[in-house]
């Protein structure tokens, strides 16, 4: 589905590229191993945010609404900022307001909206389990494989947590809307992978 005008100067990559940046920073003090302590963290947090963006983009845009991630400037300017300060002491992000999917239809319902947010969350939540699973595999793996697998899991686990909080725009305010019981199933499992885990 096409789109009248292009109200956005930057396009969708560049946007997706600085959303990352805002969360990576987190861990570029970590000079003295710049493979484990900056490589890896960051490629986690793109795996972590691309594929949680663009699965509501995709499942947008299959219920028949234009779709498109874009970056949300206050609050990429929060995020980089925040997750900036807490790298210099805890090296690890904490905040992920960067950026959000637009969408655009000509109808849309409730179930649309819970949907089209369960995508997210459901996608980090798929990566941070196969994570899990690898890592219990009962082969050696390479020290760097383990932590980036690690970061994966902690990552993806977080960003579903932070996002099914029932908040404001956040998706878990509308999945909790739309239906209740897959909201609490999806919240405790993402309790139960950032937190118990």
């Amino acid at each position: 589905m096409g789109w009248p005008y292009r109200p956005y100067r930057s396009s969708e990559a560049v946007d997706f590229l600085l959303a990352i940046a805002s969360v990576a920073v987190a861990y570029l003090l970590n000079f003295n191993n710049p493979i484990a302590g900056i490589l890896l963290p960051t490629t986690a947090v793109a795996i972590a945010i691309v594929p949680h963006e663009l699965a509501h983009r995709q499942i947008a845009r299959r219920r028949g609404c234009w779709s498109r991630f874009a970056l949300y400037r206050p609050g990429f300017l929060v995020t980089l900022i925040v997750n900036g300060l807490v790298g210099i002491f805890a090296r690890g992000p904490v905040l992920f307001i960067s950026g959000y999917t637009l969408i655009s239809c000509y109808s849309y319902t409730r179930e649309d909206d819970g949907l089209i947010s369960l995508a997210g969350p459901a996608t980090n939540m798929a990566v941070a389990l196969l994570s899990l699973a690898l890592l219990s595999l009962p082969v050696e793996l390479g020290l760097l494989t383990a932590q980036f697998l690690i970061y994966l899991m902690r990552l993806n686990s977080f960003v579903a947590f932070f996002n099914l909080l029932p908040l404001g725009p956040l998706d878990g305010a509308k999945i909790f809307r739309w239906n209740i019981p897959i909201w609490a199933v999806m919240f405790l499992a993402a309790i139960y992978l950032s937190f118990i885990i």
